[in-house]
């Protein structure tokens, strides 16, 4: 049997499909960690534009609430 499909045969019998698209050149980028980086960089910037909607609204209401007891 050839050497590489020695490396063929052992990486699919061993673990599956990582190993085997490594064996064949195949091996893709760690995808799932640019991935959860992407989601995490998401929610992060989605928390943020929650702190500004909010925190602008908090602070409107409490220059509305400062105008309105002066007037009284």
């Amino acid at each position: 049997m050839p050497d590489w499909l020695d490396k063929i045969a052992v990486a699919a019998a061993n673990a599956g499909n990582a190993e085997l698209q490594a064996a064949l050149g195949q091996d893709q980028p760690a995808t799932d960690a640019r991935r959860g980086a992407d989601v995490t960089a998401a929610k992060g910037a989605d928390r943020k534009i929650n702190y500004l909607i909010f925190g602008g609204l908090a602070v409107a209401a409490l220059i509305l609430g400062v105008i309105i007891f002066k007037r009284r």
